[in-house]
């Protein structure tokens, strides 16, 4: 309807005012053109802005995505690099522990190893030292032994000659003490029958010179020829002291006193039994120390006679058994001593052995002992 008024409106017009109108419109359609032109071009700046911005945005978020994903990435691969490095490491950690661990090990065993061969070679050579030591001991003491007994032998063989020296000058001293009291009691026999026939008649009868004792032979006293009776025993030896009748006089006649003898040597036994036969003596012998005691015990001897050099229990354990012992501890200890056990004062005081002798000795000395230790204890 517009339009058709418009169109009226426009037929009654002159054509410059047509011309001006259509100036007109022209120039409002170029203005509108313009304006739409404008408009158009702003719209597609503004779409171009909106385009660019949101390309820039889409440049941005992608590039912040990029760089997001570029960052995750990133922190990803370094924390999978730090994982990595991370077991790398701890993988090395543990090799390396594991290593020092063998090598530790290694080397203890090998400290082991070699302290255990150590151990062992010292084990042995202490072993070896030990039985060298042993067969040298065992090698001394078989010398040291067969010297022993080699100067024990010789000793025993000197001590068994000198005993038989002595028991032949003993048996010859008797032998000639016998053919003098025989002389004696020939001259004895003779005064009295001369005194019985002197008178008338015996001045006629021719003197009668008493006959010389005819020798004897020297005969060795044993201990089976000792006389069953003490007085017969204690003449036949008292004439080497003093006159028969003081030696009656300081001896009793009473029963045998009983002598314990501990000798390991066969040869001094055999000289004690051949000084003391005939005396008022009772010898027993034993060999070993350790029979000492239940000997005296079972004999009660008058006197203990020990010697030094026994082996085992000595002179000087007897003595301190003896000593310990409620029923023997009054028993007399007489104590032998020789070149081989030389006597210690000391021990022999602290053990309280009655007196000493040495060896060798003379057949007065064993019996002058012998009275001295009976005759203070009597």
């Amino acid at each position: 309807m517009k339009s058709a008024l418009l169109a009226q409106t426009l037929l009654g017009l002159d054509l410059p005012t047509l011309l001006l109108i259509g100036a007109g419109v022209l120039f409002a359609v170029a203005l509108v053109a313009l304006i739409l032109v404008a408009r158009a071009r702003r719209r597609a700046r503004e779409e171009e802005r909106r385009a660019r911005e949101e390309a820039e945005r889409r440049a941005r978020e992608e590039a912040e995505r990029r760089a997001k994903e570029e960052e995750r990435r990133a922190r990803e691969e370094a924390e999978r690099r730090a994982r990595e490095e991370a077991e790398r490491r701890a993988r090395e950690e543990a090799e390396r522990r594991a290593r020092e661990e063998a090598e530790r090990r290694a080397r203890e065993e090998a400290e082991r190893r070699a302290r255990e061969e150590a151990e062992r070679r010292a084990r042995e050579e202490a072993e070896r030292r030990a039985r060298e030591e042993a067969e040298r001991r065992a090698r001394e003491e078989a010398e040291r032994r067969a010297r022993e007994e080699a100067e024990r032998r010789a000793r025993e063989e000197a001590e068994r000659r000198e005993a038989e020296r002595r028991a032949k000058e003993e048996a010859a001293r008797r032998a000639k003490e016998q053919a003098a009291r025989q002389a004696s009691e020939e001259a004895r026999k003779v005064q009295e029958a001369r005194r019985a026939s002197s008178g008338p008649a015996a001045k006629a009868a021719p003197a009668v010179r008493a006959a010389p004792a005819a020798p004897t032979k020297p005969v060795v006293a044993t201990p089976a020829s000792r006389p069953a009776a003490g007085k017969a025993g204690i003449k036949a030896r008292a004439t080497s002291y003093a006159p028969a009748a003081a030696v009656l006089a300081a001896v009793p006649a009473g029963p045998l006193r009983k002598v314990l003898l501990v000798e390991d040597s066969s040869t001094m036994r055999q000289a004690f039994a051949l000084v003391l036969a005939g005396e008022a003596y009772e010898l027993t012998t034993v060999s070993r120390g350790e029979e000492a005691v239940a000997k005296a015990r079972e004999l009660r001897p008058d006197l203990v006679v020990a010697d030094l050099s026994l082996e085992g229990k000595d002179g000087y354990a007897i003595c301190s058994e003896i000593r310990q012992d409620s029923e023997l501890g009054h028993t007399p200890v007489l104590l032998l001593h020789g070149p081989s056990s030389p006597l210690d004062d000391a021990r022999a005081n602290e053990v309280q052995a009655t007196r000493s002798l040495g060896k060798p000795f003379e057949s007065d000395e064993l019996l002058n002992a012998l009275r001295e230790i009976l005759g203070s204890v009597a």
